[in-house]
């Protein structure tokens, strides 16, 4: 219940729940139509979703206090989340051959498709402002070097997201 309330206090954190509960139901669908389509596509993207949603959640129920940086790593997460539910919603639209379109929610994967680039870099983009904010707090020696390694963590981040799709 701790981790509820903590949700609620912000709009991401309220989305990042309603993203959650939103994947749940996801797999409650493919598991209820099985026997009619791609379910284990849709399982695979709900997992996707799950496991980043969640770290987001984490992230902003855990470290309120941390302000921006908390909610720009959360963020970022919230987006890929959103960018695999819609894709997994979308697997619906597959037969249980996983190729042959049933319905017009193959659109939706199509849509996801499109869309999951955004999310990876939104969430690059997150976790490197996060890094930067939080180094910028930081006293002491390493100052000078903390937001030099955010943007090189960034960076390689984009690089890695680049290269994952197909543009570099």
């Amino acid at each position: 219940m701790r981790i509820v309330r903590a949700l609620r206090r912000t709009l991401v954190g309220r989305l990042v729940g309603a993203g959650l509960l939103a994947t749940v139901g996801l797999v409650v669908a493919a598991l209820v139509l099985s026997q009619h389509v791609a379910s284990g596509h849709a399982i695979f993207h709900a997992t996707f979703a799950v496991a980043v949603l969640a770290v987001g959640g984490v992230i902003v129920a855990s470290r309120p206090e941390a302000g921006a940086a908390s909610l720009a790593a959360a963020a970022g997460c919230l987006l890929m989340g959103t960018s695999q539910l819609v894709e997994g919603i979308g697997a619906l639209g597959y037969g249980v051959d996983g190729y042959t379109r049933q319905n017009g929610l193959a659109g939706l994967h199509d849509l996801g498709l499109a869309i999951t680039p955004i999310g990876l870099v939104a969430m690059v983009l997150g976790f490197g402002l996060a890094v930067a904010i939080l180094a910028g707090r930081w006293r002491g020696p390493g100052r000078r070097l903390a937001v030099p390694l955010a943007v090189a963590f960034a960076l390689g981040g984009l690089a890695l997201v680049a290269k994952m799709i197909g543009i570099a």
